[in-house]
């Protein structure tokens, strides 16, 4: 069991450590500009590499990314460490300390996928309020 739960524990956060590097998850750029003369006008650009494109994109929409990568790698990490735990807490009750994985493993999930939920719905109801902005300009 520690060799299943370790295998876990590592398969999982090379998982997170990769999907971050290869995603582009480190890459932002934005630039800011300000003009001044007869008025004053500020303009801000930012780019933070993200793409929509082949995604159906709709106002309004939020899902609960339940089973994206980084929930997953999440999901995989805690179980691992979990089981650890639950190896050291009770040794010779291995179901036991494979509740304590599966609790683990499904609580940080969950909460990971709300973070990543919240984080889409704030980024979704700026999107739209910038979209309704420039409608007529």
């Amino acid at each position: 069991m520690v060799t299943l739960y370790t295998i876990c524990l590592l398969v999982g956060l090379v998982f997170a450590v990769l999907s971050f590097i290869f995603s582009g998850g480190y890459e932002a750029s934005v630039d800011a500009g300000v003009d001044v003369g007869a008025g004053v006008g500020v303009g801000v650009d930012a780019d933070f590499g993200h793409d929509i494109a082949g995604h159906d994109v709709g106002v309004g929409e939020i899902h609960f990314p339940l089973f994206s990568p980084i929930v997953i790698a999440c999901f995989v990490t805690a179980f691992g460490a979990g089981g650890l735990i639950g190896l050291q807490l009770f040794p010779f009750a291995h179901l036991l300390s494979l509740a304590v994985a599966v609790g683990a493993g499904l609580g940080v999930g969950v909460a990971v996928g709300f973070i990543v939920m919240k984080i889409y719905r704030a980024s979704a109801s700026n999107q739209v309020t910038r979209a309704k902005a420039l409608v007529g300009t």
